[in-house]
């Protein structure tokens, strides 16, 4: 039978868990996809692709779209018995084609470096690596008991500070390879609303009066993995050792809970960040490299 590629509706959400359990994600759930669709200036019925072979779901694509940097980040799989039928051409050239009447400029894709089919894809459909991400994690974390700066204070962020949260971020990434600025709508939904069991916990340092640093977390209970994220410091705060205090905060935080073991990502040239990581007792599990297209 012939495989049809079509965009995503909402009666395929069932049908897209399980492609997504076949793909080897063991906690795929209709209500923890349907909130990741249900995001702030999400479309999936605009930007998501199905490959459709008679009933049965066998691939997928996804085109996440970055507006204020004209850039789209592609996710998506083919089911393992399915691999060789030029299915992940046709979804990855359908979002191409999508990508362009959008107006955007620049396509990004991230790949688990060993998987060498994917890499083959990519590279024949003319992407070219553009970064390296070092996937780095702790097993069996102690306490880093880190001894904060002077005047400094830690705590968790209050909700009616989204805002202040969403400026600091925007300033400490704006220009970053591969960062779009957020809005406070979309952060709020990210921490409070996209995690049904808990919210995200992000400490946050203060100093002189206003938050200089932050560190966002992601639990769930214990005995299950923990995920620092996003590490920030205001430039003007940089250099008194503020990225370490906060981290090592996040980190406290997700060993009290019984997070384990606790996960991290870095770009590989992110030295200093690699550096600090390792110093708190992660070391590197796997790499990932991300490919580009240009669209224009």
């Amino acid at each position: 039978m012939t495989v049809t590629i079509r965009p995503f509706t909402w009666d395929d959400l069932d049908a897209r868990v399980a492609l997504l359990r076949e793909l080897g994600v063991t906690d795929a759930a209709a209500d923890a996809l349907r909130r990741e669709y249900l995001q702030p200036d999400t479309h999936p019925e605009r930007d998501s692709f199905c490959a459709v072979d008679g009933e049965r779901h066998v691939g997928y694509l996804t085109l996440v779209v970055e507006a204020p940097i004209a850039r789209g980040v592609l996710v998506g799989g083919v089911a393992p018995d399915r691999r060789r039928a030029r299915i992940g051409t046709r979804l990855v050239e359908a979002a191409a084609s999508h990508a362009g009447a959008l107006g955007l400029g620049v396509l990004h894709v991230d790949v688990p470096e060993g998987a060498s089919d994917v890499v083959a894809l990519f590279r024949m459909l003319g992407y070219e690596h553009m970064r390296t991400h070092v996937h780095m994690a702790v097993d069996a974390p102690q306490r880093s008991d880190i001894v904060l700066p002077e005047g400094a204070v830690v705590r968790l962020l209050r909700r009616n500070e989204i805002a202040e949260l969403t400026a600091l971020q925007n300033a400490v990434f704006n220009g970053s390879w591969g960062y779009s600025p957020n809005t406070p709508e979309q952060l709020d939904y990210r921490i409070y609303t996209l995690i049904a069991e808990r919210p995200d916990d992000v400490v946050v340092l203060e100093m002189e009066g206003r938050i200089a640093a932050y560190c966002w977390c992601r639990r769930r209970g214990e005995g299950e993995p923990g995920l620092v994220g996003m590490v920030g410091v205001l430039a003007q705060m940089q250099g008194r050792g503020l990225g370490k205090a906060v981290t090592g905060a996040g980190l406290d935080l997700l060993v009290d809970a019984g997070a384990r073991p606790i996960e991290i990502t870095v770009d590989a040239q992110n030295e200093p960040g690699v550096r600090l990581y390792r110093s708190l007792g992660f070391r590197e599990m796997w790499r990932s490299v991300w490919y580009e297209r240009l669209l224009r």
